[in-house]
């Protein structure tokens, strides 16, 4: 049910897609927004890799300590972000829903993070427009 509201707020959010709640939206819709010009997400068995022109960063699955999100304000509109901070604290990994594969990302964090799907769709459907604050949507259990 909830995954449903996410579904819709997010066709009305941007893909110009006929807001009909019968109509069904596919993973491949809600990635219509990546591209490769904005960073590739590469996800393997091991864990998950981001590359931009001037960066390539990456963490592995086991080391994911915490999961934030918050948007960055792009004057116009917002730009959703996840940061996978290690357990350490390290410097996060900052995926982007503008990046080739942020779509794949998400499912992936579904099926490894357990409670991650409802606090994340739980965040996104009351967070503001242009909400910078972090908002933790996943904590690893110690």
């Amino acid at each position: 049910m909830l995954l449903t509201k996410l579904i819709e707020w997010w066709v009305c959010r941007g893909l110009d897609l006929d807001p009909d709640p019968s109509r069904k939206v596919s993973d491949d819709d809600l990635a219509s927004l990546e591209n490769p010009k904005n960073g590739v997400i590469t996800l393997s068995d091991e864990g998950v890799e981001v590359t931009h022109p001037k960066v390539v960063a990456g963490v592995r699955w086991e080391e994911i300590g915490e999961v934030f999100a918050y948007k960055r304000d792009l004057l116009t509109t917002d730009l959703i972000c996840l940061g996978l901070c290690t357990e350490n604290k390290s410097p996060m990994l900052e995926p982007h829903e503008e990046m080739l594969g942020y779509v794949r990302l998400w499912r992936e964090l579904e099926k490894r993070l357990p409670g991650f799907d409802e606090k994340y769709c739980e965040w996104l459907l009351k967070s503001q427009p242009f909400d910078a604050q972090p908002t933790s949507v996943w904590k690893k259990e110690t």
